[in-house]
């Protein structure tokens, strides 16, 4: 629809030519219009700021020429399909007055613009000129038409063509009056469809429009130390809370020594936060025996108290478990076992009594008391327990040597005797040693036992090995009985009472390896 109005001006001639002049009807800042900065109608200076646009409404056609002064005209576009009516003058910012030239009707100079020429503006002139003129006003039939999108980065198509959407979720374009189509989408959304009707030149026309998520927050949870495990994705232990989109779900629950449960779950935006609980995992048992020499040892599977040995633990998770066992005065055992389902374990472990230390001194022929028992030299190494120990070392002509060591699984393995010289201090001490009266004991006498306890606190001499021909089968009776007898007879030798047997072998031969400690 067009609106015209017809503006009659009439102009006597006289003889001879009469020059047309050029006059501005109307000036004006089109505040509604964003041609000026729009994306595709907008242009740049040669400093790179934006143009004012002033589009100057005239049907005349011909050479039209526009000067704005030394910042000059950036661009001028003639009357064309877009804008028939309009000549669209492309200025920088700044300019204050413009002339206008045309070939047939004359001119107009430095015409002083009633407003400031802003950048990125679009300003309106219309001319009038000295001739019998009709000037069409053509009515708006266009409209800036407005899309906000939830979520941001949705695809839009309007009337079937792809638009450009701002990183804000907005696009925007100036079109004409009519209804158009359009389609949002986005990926884990449900697109939307709809119409839009354009027919208000004054106003923005904005539409929008917010997707309906296709996923679903749900919480996942398992009644114990459990991994929850997602199409054979980690997703969390014991919780996790989540999207997940429409489908169905393999949800696993899995925990060491423990068979893993699994569920097959459909999900769907209506569970939208949900808690969904899962069955926890059944646990595997295995069976573990426990036997320590000696006896009554301390127990802790990893590290919880199972009380005294032996012990018989009938469910016990299947894995791996660290072992360790304590008893005062020896040192402290480790081992990690491995249960399998099922399986009876059983684990025999022999706890060490202390540590060999050897002394050194610089007297030779030095005796040394341990405990005051007379052990021997004080050049030699010892067995000595664990827990404290007084030592008293002696030798003509120095003066008395006493000390105390503390056995501990961390203690160095040697320990040094200084003697002092008795001439040092006007002393005389210990002249003579008599020499050690080891018991006169027949072999007989010579007690034997498998139990470090019963050894606790004597003092230990040497170790021997006792062998016998009777092997094999014949082993543990008669071969055993020879070669103990052997190492008793060894035994009350070197004055000792006790032995204690540490090792037995019956292949071939018997072998039968024993700790010699003094008499009481």
């Amino acid at each position: 629809m067009r609106r015209f109005i017809l503006l009659t001006f009439f102009l006597f001639a006289f003889a001879g030519a009469f020059a047309q002049n050029i006059s501005v009807a109307d000036f004006y800042y089109a505040e509604n219009d964003l041609t000026a900065r729009t994306h595709g109608t907008s242009e740049e200076d040669q400093n790179g700021n934006i143009c004012a646009l002033i589009k100057v409404k005239t049907t005349e056609k011909g050479t039209w020429t526009f000067d704005v002064g030394m910042l000059g005209v950036t661009k001028t576009e003639m009357q064309n399909a877009a804008h028939a009516a309009e000549i669209w003058v492309y200025v920088p910012f700044g300019v204050t007055w413009m002339s206008i030239q045309h070939e047939k009707l004359g001119e107009l100079d430095h015409f002083r613009f009633p407003c400031s020429i802003d950048k990125g503006c679009t300003y309106v002139m219309k001319l009038t000129t000295g001739k019998v003129i009709t000037i069409v006003e053509e009515e708006v039939r266009q409209q800036y038409l407005l899309f906000q999108l939830d979520p941001p980065n949705a695809i839009l198509e309007v009337n079937d063509k792809l638009w450009n959407v701002e990183a804000d979720g907005t696009a925007m374009k100036y079109v004409d009056f009519g209804t158009y189509k359009y389609r949002v989408r986005a990926f884990d959304y449900s697109e939307i469809v709809g119409k839009v009707t354009v027919d208000d030149p004054n106003n923005t026309k904005i539409v929008p429009v917010k997707l309906k998520s296709n996923l679903a927050e749900v919480t996942l949870k398992v009644d114990a130390d459990a991994e929850i495990w997602v199409n054979n994705q980690k997703k969390g232990v014991r919780t996790w809370t989540g999207n997940l989109g429409s489908g169905t779900y393999k949800i696993e629950c899995k925990q060491d020594g423990h068979e893993t449960t699994m569920v097959s779950k459909e999900i769907s935006t209506e569970m939208n936060g949900e808690t969904l609980t899962l069955p926890a995992p059944t646990p595997i048992y295995g069976s573990l025996m426990v036997e320590s020499t000696p006896n009554l040892c301390q127990l802790y599977i990893d590290d919880k108290d199972y009380g005294t040995t032996p012990k018989s633990i009938n469910n016990i998770l299947v894995g791996q478990h660290e072992i360790r066992l304590t008893k005062d005065g020896y040192d402290e055992h480790k081992e990690t076992v491995t249960i399998a389902k099922g399986e009876r374990k059983q684990v025999k472990a022999t706890l060490s009594i202390g540590k060999e230390i050897q002394f050194t001194c610089n007297v030779p022929n030095a005796q040394l008391e341990i405990d005051g028992r007379l052990v021997g030299d004080a050049q030699g190494g010892y067995q000595l327990s664990f827990g404290q120990h007084n030592l008293r070392a002696t030798a003509p002509g120095y003066q008395e040597f006493t000390a105390s060591i503390t056995i501990t699984e961390n203690i160095g393995n040697s320990f040094n005797i200084t003697l002092n010289s008795a001439q040092e201090t006007g002393q005389v001490i210990h002249q003579e040693v008599p020499a050690a009266k080891p018991r006169n004991i027949t072999w007989e006498d010579v007690a034997i036992t498998e139990d470090p306890q019963d050894v606790q606190g004597m003092v230990f001499l040497t170790e021997v090995v006792g062998t016998s021909g009777w092997g094999n089968a014949m082993g543990p009776t008669v071969g055993y009985k020879n070669a103990v007898k052997e190492i008793q007879k060894k035994a009350a030798a070197k004055g000792c009472c006790v032995i204690l047997v540490t090792k037995k072998e019956f292949s071939g031969v018997t072998k039968v390896t024993a700790r010699l400690y003094l008499c009481k």
